[in-house]
C-alpha cells in the first residue's frame, strides 16, 4: 500500500462513522431537498419484450422440462417459502454463494436454445451494440452449463422470479413487493432486475492490476 494511504483510509473512515444517523438529503445548495422534482408515474418504457422473449421460452418447455426448470412456491431449493424480496444479486451481496438450479442449456432442443438466447440478448442488448456482441460471446463459449430456474406462477396474473447463470452472466427477474408503492406483497407493478458477471462487484481492479504488475516486473 503506498504511503500515507492508511491515513488517508482513516480520515475517511472516521469522516464516514457518523453519516448513517444523518437525514440523508443528497446533494444540495443549501442544505434543504427542493420538494416536487419527482413523482411516480408511468413512463414510455416498455419491459414488453422481456415478457415476449421469457414466455416464448417457456412456453418451448416440454412437461418434464418445466419440471425441471420451475420451482413452485415453497420450494426449498432456492427460495424458501415466497419470491425474494429482491434479486439475489443486488448491491452490496458481492460474497453470495448462488448454486446452479433449474434446466441445463445443454438439455435443451436447439430451438429452445435459440429462444434462451434471445432472452439473454433482450437483456444485454441494453448496453451499446459493440459492447453487448463482446458479452455474448462470452456467454457463447459458456452456454454448455448454463442454467435457467423459474418460480411462481407462469400465466398473465402470476408474479414470479426468473435466472439465467453461469460465471460470466447471471440474468434475474423479480416481481416485488410495493416499498414505494402500497402493496405489501409481489405484484407486477414492480419490477427489479440484473444484468451481473458474478464477483463483479467490489473488486479493486485498479489495485489488482498494481499487484500484478509489479510481480510481473520482478
Amino acid at each position: 500500500m503506498p504511503s500515507g494511504s492508511t491515513d488517508f483510509i482513516t480520515r475517511m473512515l472516521e469522516r464516514a462513522t457518523p453519516l448513517p444517523a444523518e437525514d440523508f438529503k443528497g446533494v444540495t445548495t443549501d442544505g434543504n431537498i427542493v420538494p416536487g422534482l419527482f413523482s411516480l408515474a408511468k413512463t414510455s418504457a416498455s419491459t414488453e419484450r422481456i415478457k415476449i422473449a421469457v414466455d416464448a421460452f417457456l412456453g418451448s418447455l416440454a412437461p418434464e422440462q418445466r419440471s425441471t426448470c420451475e420451482f413452485p412456491l415453497g420450494s426449498k431449493a432456492i427460495l424458501g417459502t415466497a419470491l425474494p424480496p429482491n434479486v439475489f444479486a443486488s448491491a452490496y451481496r458481492n460474497n453470495f454463494e448462488m448454486k446452479y438450479e433449474g434446466i441445463k442449456f445443454d438439455d435443451l432442443c436447439s430451438s429452445q436454445q435459440a429462444l434462451t438466447m434471445d432472452l439473454a440478448r433482450t437483456y444485454i442488448g441494453c448496453i451499446r451494440p459493440e459492447y453487448a456482441e463482446v458479452k455474448m460471446e462470452e456467454v457463447k463459449k459458456h452456454l454448455k452449463d448454463t442454467h435457467i430456474a423459474w418460480i411462481g406462477g407462469s400465466t398473465d396474473d402470476d408474479v414470479f422470479y426468473y435466472r439465467v447463470h453461469r460465471h460470466v452472466v447471471l440474468i434475474e427477474f423479480d416481481h416485488n413487493r410495493g416499498i414505494a408503492f402500497d402493496n405489501d406483497k409481489p405484484s407486477q407493478n414492480h419490477v427489479h432486475s440484473v444484468v451481473r458477471t458474478p464477483n463483479d462487484y467490489g473488486k479493486d481492479l485498479l489495485r489488482q492490476h498494481r499487484e500484478q504488475a509489479t510481480q510481473a516486473d520482478r
